[in-house]
């Protein structure tokens, strides 16, 4: 877990985590364990406050993006998801990994094809929005045509059980209001979960998979080589 970053609603950062974690170690995991035996954490942890960061123009509406402050034992348990989620032919959300890295691999895979007339395409997306379209039931189809198991979907599932949220302005918080859909900007299984549900088609079935053809290999969570 990286320092420095706001703690959700309780005001414990993840310092405190680590300085106490042989005392609050085997606690989190009890509280873990009993949410995944209920199938959600317990009412008044998993709230998330939404905090609005500027990007350009403070005169626009768009120009705010939302992130989630999420209490660190909640973000503590998605990080143990995040970690299993990465893929050899992904680059993005991975650390270490670039834009050039994609872009490397395209320029291989583009001057390999021995085929010139093959019906090939290399398809790029920007999805607007990209976090708050995730629909939950289709991603739950998509993890399991991934084969990650009933198990470890439902351990996921607990993240997406009765979440809420509350808006920060100012020195206020609005009251809290249920999430339906979409995936937490701030959660650290989130863009691992987007890179999952980018890369299959409607249908449910993945474009990425473990065995992939050589000219078949996905690029990157924006980035695809299809046929």
């Amino acid at each position: 877990m990286n320092k420095g970053k706001s703690s959700g609603l309780d005001g414990i950062p993840v310092e405190f985590y680590q300085s106490f974690w042989p005392e609050l170690g085997p606690l989190l995991l009890d509280m873990i364990n009993y949410s995944i035996t209920q199938g959600s954490f317990r009412q008044g942890i998993n709230i998330a406050v939404i905090s609005l960061l500027l990007k350009k123009d403070p005169e626009s509406c768009t120009s705010y993006r939302p992130l989630s402050l999420i209490e660190t034992n909640v973000k503590v348990y998605a990080k143990v998801f995040a970690r299993h989620l990465g893929h050899l032919d992904q680059n993005g959300f991975i650390k270490a990994c670039s834009a050039s890295d994609s872009l490397r691999r395209l320029y291989h895979i583009i001057y390999s094809a021995d085929q010139p007339n093959s019906p090939w395409a290399v398809l790029s997306f920007d999805t607007m929005k990209a976090f708050d379209c995730l629909e939950w039931n289709y991603l739950w189809s998509v993890m399991n045509h991934f084969g990650l198991g009933s198990g470890f979907i439902n351990m996921v599932r607990v993240l997406y059980a009765n979440p809420t949220a509350s808006v920060l302005s100012g020195q206020f918080c609005s009251q809290p209001f249920a999430l339906r859909t979409g995936t937490r900007q701030g959660c650290p299984v989130s863009p691992l979960l987007f890179a999952l549900f980018g890369t299959s088609n409607p249908g449910g079935s993945p474009v990425r998979s473990h065995h992939p053809h050589p000219f078949e290999k996905h690029i990157s969570s924006h980035l695809s080589i299809c046929r």
